[in-house]
């Protein structure tokens, strides 16, 4: 059910209703039913068996490890057994890019909505529980909630076990929920339908004819496209932070205005936070912490001193934290564009870092000046916008062609279509723009630009309100014929 659709506003006040209706205690049972309702009409009955084998392997898996550790007995292999299991069905059924090329006759599989999400999630309850972070679930139908959950299915955010207990408490929406969860809503359609919508017609028209285009155009859609996705993806997550902020649940923030890090780390702290953390909690730390690599980081010390002693290890660490992550986009291009490429990147800051030190005192550089912090933000920017070439790109043959055009010859003309994109709506655009950096400034000032808003006077409150519900409504871009629906990271 795609989230920017009157049958999901419809499907959220149905939902609403009867979630007010029912007990206390029957309000989780409500959340449920919904969600299997929302899971089969976006994919269908027969694929809810994927889901269903996921919760069964953690709840089987996660029960019979607890009893063996009682018993002073491993429960590793039941562990690894059901891990095994999900990447297994995730490789099968949503990892075709990787094994397809190789069975070019065998038949297409379809993937449940919210695999790659949904996956993670459950070997991250499984692997909580094997370390006592956390207690198994005894209730099979709770378990479920948890990887089912509506909000999540369509583009994450990855969450964990203790981030959902509010979704067994049963609590009352309260007026403040409700208003809160609505105003986010209504800013995700804003960025996806006013925003993401216009940037991805100039995207979209440079790629179908990259040819015609030449370089010149071909660099404003590298140029563009960061803010297409940007807008796209956390517009995406917006509306679902906003659908399960209705019911008193908050889930985790997925983006913290990226755009202004100063450097790749940084910025990868900000964007797409729950798979990063992820990677980092259930690969990267366990990793550095195994005898393995504790001892070849002691080996190292000795025979190369205390700084490569400590980044050997920690490299090896951060290159398979990143080629899971790469991985995880379920194709080659991506095991290039979001693995390799961001390992490389750090890799080469990491070295470079003494020498940028020396070169910043040597030219007297104010570091912690606004104007050298927006070099380093524009720098950091220019590095993801190289990045995403793979990622917007068809395949890794028309990602190396658009590279060869970015640092060739700037030629080429405007097709008359692109110039009549650029023109139509470029003034809302602009202004749409500058309505988002100022949330983006008030978000890094208040935490949030709606505390900032909430703290103002009514009539201005209430002006923001109904400036961005009449953007969408007459100037999103949607309706017969129209696919802004379909987000990005939906494809995940």
């Amino acid at each position: 059910m795609p989230l920017t659709t009157f049958s999901f506003l419809l499907f959220l006040a149905l939902l609403l209703a009867a979630y007010c209706l029912a007990g206390k205690r029957f309000r989780w049972p409500v959340l449920l039913a919904f969600s299997l309702a929302f899971f089969i009409y976006g994919s269908s009955p027969i694929l809810l068996a994927l889901p269903l084998a996921s919760t069964v392997s953690a709840y089987v898996a996660t029960l019979a490890d607890s009893k063996q550790r009682a018993k002073g007995k491993s429960g590793k292999l039941l562990v690894g057994a059901a891990i095994a299991l999900n990447v297994l069905l995730w490789l099968v059924f949503k990892g075709g890019g990787y094994w397809r090329p190789l069975f070019p006759t065998a038949p297409s599989l379809p993937a449940a909505i919210g695999m790659s999400y949904y996956v993670m999630q459950v070997i991250a309850y499984i692997l909580d529980c094997h370390w006592d972070s956390i207690k198994p679930e005894r209730n099979f139908l709770k378990l479920f909630l948890f990887v089912i959950f509506f909000p999540q299915m369509t583009s994450g955010p990855i969450s964990r076990r203790e981030d959902l207990s509010a979704l067994y408490e049963g609590a009352r929406p309260s007026y403040e929920n409700v208003t809160l969860g609505a105003q986010r809503i209504v800013w995700g359609f804003f960025k996806k339908l006013v925003i993401s919508a216009r940037i991805g017609a100039v995207v979209d028209m440079v790629y179908s004819d990259l040819g015609g285009m030449g370089g010149r155009w071909a660099a404003v859609a590298v140029i563009l496209y960061p803010l297409q996705l940007y807008t796209d993806f956390s517009g995406c997550l917006d509306i679902v932070l906003g659908a399960a902020e209705l019911f008193g649940i908050r889930l985790k923030e997925n983006f913290n205005s990226p755009f202004f890090s100063r450097t790749v780390q940084e910025f990868w702290k900000r964007w797409h936070i729950t798979l990063g953390s992820w990677s980092q909690d259930y690969v990267l730390f366990p990793l550095l912490k195994s005898p393995a690599i504790i001892s070849l980081g002691q080996k190292m010390k000795k025979r190369f001193g205390k700084r490569p002693g400590k980044l050997i290890p920690t490299e090896i660490g951060m290159f398979t934290s990143w080629m899971v992550m790469g991985i995880w986009h379920g194709s080659y291009k991506y095991w290039i564009g979001s693995g390799i490429w961001y390992w490389l990147v750090m890799l080469l800051s990491e070295l470079a870092k003494p020498l940028f030190k020396k070169l910043n005192a040597l030219l007297h550089i104010p570091e912690k000046s606004l104007a050298f912090h927006i070099f380093q933000s524009l720098r950091t920017y220019g590095i993801f916008c190289l990045s995403l070439v793979f990622f917007r790109s068809a395949d890794i043959p028309q990602a190396l062609s658009v590279y060869a055009m970015l640092f060739g010859a700037m030629t080429g003309a405007a097709a008359p279509a692109v110039s009549l994109a650029l023109i139509h709506g470029k003034k809302l655009l602009l202004v749409s723009l500058a309505v988002l950096l100022a949330a983006s400034l008030l978000r890094e000032k208040y935490g949030s630009a709606r505390i900032w808003l909430a703290k103002r006077p009514l009539p201005l409150r209430w002006a923001v309100y109904l400036a961005l519900l009449f953007a969408v409504l007459l100037e999103g871009q949607y309706g017969p014929g129209f696919e802004a629906a379909d987000f990005i990271y939906q494809g995940f």
